[in-house]
């Protein structure tokens, strides 16, 4: 269990608290202020993912964020958005 205020300094490039307010419900934000311990099942892979982060540019990570969040509502889009996604 790490406190999310160390995985902000893994990760010095991401604001960290910003994205999950972004990301959850105004019901929780104020849990993610209280600095949560958060649990984190392999270090090492999180500490390859920062290494990762800080040596690649930008615009791949700015692509990737993108295709994620594309693909997490993927299951939301309407039948027509669906068709266009697949081609």
């Amino acid at each position: 269990m790490l406190k999310l205020s160390y995985l902000q300094e893994i990760f010095p490039m991401l604001n960290l608290n910003r994205y999950l307010k972004s990301t959850s419900p105004s019901d929780v934000h104020n849990f993610f202020d209280s600095d949560p311990k958060i649990a984190v099942h392999n270090l090492r892979a999180l500490m390859e993912m920062a290494l990762f982060i800080t040596k690649s540019n930008y615009s791949t990570i700015a692509n990737f964020m993108m295709l994620q969040f594309t693909n997490s509502y993927k299951t939301s889009y309407n039948m027509k958005m669906r068709t266009i996604s697949e081609v």
